[in-house]
């Protein structure tokens, strides 16, 4: 499979279950369009995401949904809580990055790897 660019989030305390809710990751602002390709912005709307997720060596494939919450305080999209288990399982903290690439093939189809703070990953 052949992967396009790579995008990053780093982890804040709520995508760890440590702030106000345990929903998994929140794009920013910028990374936001690669996550959500062909959505219209309504509340409610939701796709199925595949995602390899690396971590310590080892791949899983994990099937999750990117879901627009538009509110008074929300105007963003979420990457539900599936992942959440597999970053949190390999140790990951405030801070620790996910990178993100999106396959040419097929717009919601992803490979993710965390890479932990102040490792030889973390330098390169």
């Amino acid at each position: 499979m052949v992967w396009l660019g790579t995008v990053y989030k780093k982890l804040a305390a709520s995508e760890l279950g440590l702030g106000s809710h345990t929903y998994g990751i929140v794009p920013t602002k910028n990374t936001e369009s690669f996550f959500t390709k062909g959505m219209q912005k309504r509340s409610g709307e939701s796709k199925i995401l595949v995602v390899e997720f690396w971590s310590n060596n080892a791949a899983k494939i994990i099937k999750t949904k990117v879901n627009y919450h538009l509110t008074d305080t929300h105007h963003h999209p979420h990457i539900s809580g599936n992942i959440l288990p597999e970053y949190k399982s390999a140790g990951a903290k405030v801070g620790d990055v996910l990178l993100f690439w999106k396959s040419t093939e097929n717009p919601n189809i992803f490979k993710a790897k965390l890479i932990k703070q102040n490792t030889k990953e973390w330098k390169n």
